[in-house]
């Protein structure tokens, strides 16, 4: 296969800002050990372009789910950050494949949310707004404490066995202060929750709504640990046990007030500017669901799946 070359640009300078509390614009701790500076800072575009020749080439097997799944693995690892361009040829070259096998990768992790592709301008990271975040946490924490209830109709004494298993993977990613690790099995701890709804038009948008959050706030953790020194992983993830006990019981209130406790607290700690919206969003949402089931509530049970005790 002939080798595509690498296009590059001297004496050019592309510049990134941070600042506490943002979540549109990122400091990696790459760009701080280069310069220092915690605030503001640029790097020759030859090093801007040189984060994309870190992916190993595709062996044998299925060459697109390869492609895929490498570059996904990337952008949970940080190694693409939210805003950056993924350039088709670095990429190919990089994986070893054709352009339009990059292509299409990039076409399905398009269809997840954690890349959009514009016209004229290629595809690029996910990157989130402040008020992107809190509409897409909003409408997670809707989504998600209806799958919940839905699930727990249906979860089986295997299926809560298994959701366990999935919640010690996360503790034993956060022990080994292991992020991205924490963040794949954070995720995975969900998405059974959402398989279990056996709702598949639910478990799509979710999935699609909360992957990129996923990938971007992994990112968000590497930047937050860092600036504050004496932090650790395990201050920054919210225990999911009460998330398993709470769908053992079958209470509707009980499940859907331990969801949106849970999704309210885990990300706040590394959004200082958006901290104020989640606060009132609290808020609106305690109203709710107040108003939208009774305390005494039920789940029923469901004939078809047996609830664990």
């Amino acid at each position: 296969m002939p080798k595509i070359g690498h296009d590059t640009s001297h004496g050019k300078t592309q510049d990134f800002v941070c600042y506490k509390g943002r979540t549109d614009l990122l400091a990696t701790t790459e760009q701080m050990a280069l310069t220092g500076e915690p605030n503001s800072f640029s790097i020759d575009s030859d090093m801007a372009s040189s984060r994309q020749k870190q992916l190993p080439p595709i062996k044998n097997g299925p060459i697109r789910a390869q492609a895929m799944n490498s570059i996904r693995e990337a952008i949970f690892s940080g190694k693409f950050r939210p805003g950056d361009d993924l350039r088709e040829l670095h990429l190919a070259s990089e994986l070893q494949v054709s352009q339009a096998t990059v292509r299409e990768a990039l076409l399905q992790l398009e269809h997840t949310g954690l890349v959009v592709r514009k016209q004229n301008k290629g595809t690029s990271v996910t990157k989130f707004s402040n008020e992107e975040m809190c509409e897409r946490v909003s409408i997670r924490i809707a989504l998600e404490s209806m799958a919940a209830v839905q699930a727990s109709r249906r979860m089986s004494t295997d299926d809560f066995a298994e959701l366990v298993r999935r919640s010690k993977r996360i503790s034993e990613a956060v022990s080994k202060d292991a992020i991205v690790e924490q963040s794949e099995a954070d995720l995975n701890f969900h998405r059974f929750i959402w398989q279990c709804s056996r709702n598949e038009t639910l478990y799509r948008i979710l999935d699609q709504l909360t992957a990129p959050l996923f990938a971007f706030t992994s990112i968000q953790r590497i930047s937050y640990l860092k600036g504050t020194g004496d932090k650790k992983l395990r201050d920054t993830v919210p225990n999911h046990e009460p998330i398993v006990a709470a769908l053992r019981s079958g209470d509707a209130l009980r499940i859907m007030e331990t969801i949106q406790s849970h999704l309210l607290t885990a990300y706040p700690p590394f959004l200082d500017a958006a901290l104020e919206r989640f606060q009132v969003l609290a808020v609106v949402l305690k109203s709710n669901r107040t108003h939208s089931v009774p305390p005494t509530a039920e789940v029923s049970k469901d004939p078809d799946g047996p609830h664990a005790p």
